[in-house]
């Protein structure tokens, strides 16, 4: 299976031709722009993605695809990462995102929860789940698991690339972090779920008990990702992968 971009019919009747003569089975049609690489000749942009001419060549193709017993698929989007002007905040790809408070009990809560930072828009946030996590009295001993900051994932682009420059380094990602036994901030059993006491604002009403608590406040965001390798206006787009 190969992929290319819709230019012109007779272009489209030739490559198709040359690849049921080669015994390929299928192709798959794929809108994108250039490499960003500056080294490489851009390659001349086809007809807008999704506009008239478009449809026009893609009809077409279907038709010489089918007459030659091809299987054919199409990219549903324009570039790399899925995505298109009708991609509102709530359907773009998200990320997870919190604040912390730290409180000591026992007190009568009455408080306003922090937003968490970050976030898309600088207004773009849906509420998941708020935690009242009991720490251990030693927590502050506690070592910060190595690459956190990375496995957290606030940001793909917190992921450093290989030494060699291809790609992200997802070994470094993946990689299994010892952590000493018994050594841990907190129990399981000692978190308590309480977004039924925190209000649409994020004011928390809640009889903290005895000891220190860290009110942790979960929600996501967009990550705000826009589609690469584009044709055109498509850069503005935001991405839903």
């Amino acid at each position: 299976m190969v992929a290319g971009r819709l230019s012109n019919k007779k272009g489209i009747l030739r490559d198709l031709s040359a690849m049921q003569a080669a015994g390929i089975k299928g192709a798959i049609i794929f809108d994108a722009g250039s490499s960003s690489y500056q080294n490489m000749e851009k390659t001349k942009a086809g007809p807008a993605f999704m506009g008239a001419e478009w449809q026009e060549l893609f009809h077409y193709a279907c038709k010489v695809a089918d007459s030659l017993n091809l299987e054919l698929s199409l990219n549903i989007g324009s570039g790399w990462n899925d995505g298109g002007p009708w991609v509102t905040p709530e359907l773009a790809s998200q990320k997870l995102v919190w604040s912390d408070t730290l409180l000591q009990g026992p007190r009568a809560l009455d408080i306003p929860l922090p937003m968490p930072a970050k976030l898309y828009q600088g207004t773009f946030y849906r509420p998941i789940v708020t935690l009242a996590v009991k720490l251990h009295d030693n927590y502050e001993k506690v070592q910060q698991l190595e690459n956190f900051e990375i496995k957290a994932v606030h940001s793909i682009y917190s992921i450093p690339f290989t030494k060699e420059g291809l790609g992200y380094d997802w070994n470094l990602f993946m990689k299994p972090e010892a952590s000493p036994v018994h050594e841990a901030h907190a129990d399981l059993n000692d978190i308590i779920d309480v977004s039924d006491k925190v209000d649409a604002s994020g004011r928390l009403r809640w009889q903290l008990p005895a000891g220190k608590y860290l009110l942790m406040r979960f929600g996501y965001t967009a990550t705000g990702i826009r589609c690469q390798r584009i044709v055109r206006v498509a850069a503005d787009w935001p991405s839903t992968t």
